[in-house]
């Protein structure tokens, strides 16, 4: 609590939390938000973003005017994310010895699920003994927990 009342002048501030490859919308001079594009480059306070790369030249946005797409249940369900499932690659895979161990003992999984007012997910690596948990509110961030685990999902909008 006494931290955030007194920062700290002398620890650097992070300029950005995104990442190329993250989904990302631009709110423009209108105030409506621009469809959902992927950030293809960034520059100090820029971004370049595009809809789809067969459509010519990136659009160039400063930083301030980008803002994170928020995740939604449905959305999870429609990416066919949502709950418990296995993620180790099917060449992995390993099936269950019935009445000594299961499945989720010997596969790599992910557990996401609505927690309040936000996303829970869960990892667990079958050659790792800790539970890694992290908390999601938008795209990019389910984006860099695949990355954070190497997990080989690709987040399409």
């Amino acid at each position: 609590m006494e931290a955030e009342k007194y920062p700290n002048p002398d620890v650097p501030k992070l300029k950005t939390h995104y990442e190329i490859g993250d989904w990302v919308c631009e709110r423009g001079i209108t105030g409506r938000l621009s469809p959902n594009m992927y950030i293809v480059g960034m520059w100090e306070d820029t971004c370049y973003l595009e809809i789809d790369p067969e459509q010519g030249d990136p659009f160039e946005v400063d930083l301030v005017d980008i803002e994170p797409i928020p995740l939604t249940k449905e959305m999870l369900q429609e990416m066919g994310v949502y709950g418990k499932r296995i993620v180790t690659p099917p060449e992995h895979t390993i099936d269950t010895i019935p009445g000594v161990v299961t499945k989720w003992d010997l596969n790599d999984w992910v557990d996401i699920h609505k927690y309040k007012d936000k996303f829970i997910a869960k990892y667990h690596g079958r050659d790792d003994e800790y539970l890694h948990v992290v908390y999601l509110r938008y795209v990019h961030e389910l984006q860099h927990f695949y990355r954070m685990f190497d997990i080989n999902k690709v987040v399409v909008l």
